[in-house]
């Protein structure tokens, strides 16, 4: 998990949200498969 991607994704998706719709937030947990893949990448250190 890429921390600094993730919250960045959090940050441009949660505002866009329907708050109300059960199970919104399923999809933006670090172990959801529908993450986008630099979520999910780490970075190697140079």
């Amino acid at each position: 998990m890429n921390p600094f991607d993730y919250i960045t994704y959090l940050l441009e998706q949660v505002p866009n949200l329907d708050l109300d719709e059960p199970g919104v937030l399923d999809s933006l947990m670090p172990w959801s498969e529908s993450l986008p893949a630099a979520c999910n990448r780490l970075q190697k250190p140079a």
